[in-house]
């Protein structure tokens, strides 16, 4: 949209969550370079950004108008020279990363991290996939071929070998009649709950996806990816590298060089050591290592989601809760958790769902590790030092999801 007013002109440029079709109106640019807009947006930022004439490159703005809060109304500014308008919205993932503090946990890791407080959730997923389809020609939707059915490979060969997602695997729909960018939607149930039917190349591709929209740059993408199983894997150092043992000092170079975000380590152990972030997030209590995730000994029914809980959704046939359930509050008298929220402000890395790492089972092992128990599991499985059995990259269950981490902010 370009309008001219008083010999300035005015370039709007929006980006916006895909399933936003409506657009912001101008109000008014007055001469003084009063700008006033109105929009119904309540979850993002706008950003002026000016250039020095109409064809030159745009350039972020001044300071105080790099971050302006969408009211869902009328807002305006004072603008000296051209300028455009960006909304961003603001991704869930993103903006509950939790930092984990270096040190304390004896043998733990030193360095910070974050991680996301919660699980990716289904609504998430849903705008990764609503986007990536936009974006097949570029690279944040590269290496994805989007099946008729709405499974998503990395080819159009269609392997089983070489499958992102298998939407039969989890709550979503994909309806062909929608256009592209707005296919794909949850189906009847809590938009919060855990995307499933993920597989390890899924996740992956997702933390590449989130680097570039959260504007960490295409250098910073933490994977990694093709259209072939062995072009997936941590950035920096060749497959093969990897695949034989991700040793510390590679390790080392891929938390320093490389800022977006990613999975877990767990470092091929059970329990603390120097790059076992899995264990430290979920294990560390302050003063000592607990047994499950949520800093307590013991488990029970409204600790967590696992195989015994009797909490409401285990009528439907993936019987994950929403993230954060387990909150101490009895959601409206229909089912008492007990407050779950561990040391760090996590919540379900005990039960919900498997997690994927960014670890193999072991060096030159081809199966990747999960961890922190699933709604069908027994309670064995939601220990903090239980791995789970080895998976094949390619695993898309119902019971498998993932979170994110990254070493900077």
């Amino acid at each position: 949209m370009n309008l001219r007013r008083t010999g300035l002109l005015l370039t709007v440029v929006m980006q916006a969550h895909l399933s936003m079709a409506e657009m912001f109106d101008i109000e008014a640019f007055r001469s003084n370079g009063l700008l006033m807009w109105t929009d119904i947006y309540s979850n993002g930022v706008y950003s002026i950004q000016w250039a020095s004439s109409p064809t030159d490159e745009w350039n972020k703005a001044w300071s105080k108008l790099e971050s302006l809060t969408a009211t869902g109304g009328t807002m305006s500014v004072n603008i000296p020279m051209y300028f455009r308008i960006t909304y961003r919205p603001f991704f869930a993932p993103h903006t509950n990363i939790v930092l984990v503090a270096g040190g304390g946990q004896p043998l733990g890791p030193p360095y910070d991290f974050y991680m996301s407080k919660y699980e990716v959730q289904n609504c998430e997923w849903v705008d990764f996939l609503n986007d990536a389809q936009i974006h097949t020609n570029d690279i944040r939707g590269t290496n994805m071929f989007f099946a008729s059915g709405g499974n998503v490979y990395m080819n159009s060969s269609m392997s089983s070998d070489e499958i992102l997602f298998s939407i039969a695997s989890s709550d979503l729909i994909y309806d062909t009649g929608n256009p592209v960018g707005a296919r794909y939607s949850v189906w009847l149930v809590p938009s919060n709950r855990p995307i499933t039917g993920v597989s390890w190349y899924g996740s992956l591709k997702y933390c590449n996806w989130l680097t570039l929209v959260a504007g960490r740059g295409e250098d910073q993408r933490c994977y990694s990816e093709g259209t072939s199983g062995s072009a997936w894997h941590p950035s920096g150092i060749a497959y093969a590298d990897w695949y034989d043992n991700f040793s510390p000092p590679e390790r080392l170079a891929w938390l320093n060089n490389f800022r977006g975000f990613r999975l877990p380590m767990d470092d091929y152990c059970l329990r603390a050591s120097y790059f076992n972030e899995w264990y430290k997030a979920a294990a560390w209590n302050g003063q000592t290592n607990t047994t499950y995730a949520y800093g307590r000994n013991s488990i029970d029914g409204q600790d967590a989601c696992w195989m015994s809980s009797s909490h409401p959704y285990r009528m439907y046939t993936i019987g994950t809760t929403p993230v954060g359930y387990y909150d101490g509050t009895s959601h409206g008298g229909s089912f008492q958790t007990r407050a779950s929220s561990n040391f760090f402000g996590l919540y379900d890395l005990s039960g919900n769902v498997a997690e994927w790492l960014s670890d193999a089972w072991g060096p030159n092992d081809p199966d990747m590790r999960t961890r922190g128990g699933f709604w069908s599991a027994n309670f064995d499985y939601a220990a903090t030092d239980y791995l789970d059995w080895d998976r094949q990259k390619s695993t898309c269950a119902n019971y498998l999801g993932f979170r994110i981490v990254t070493t900077g902010p």
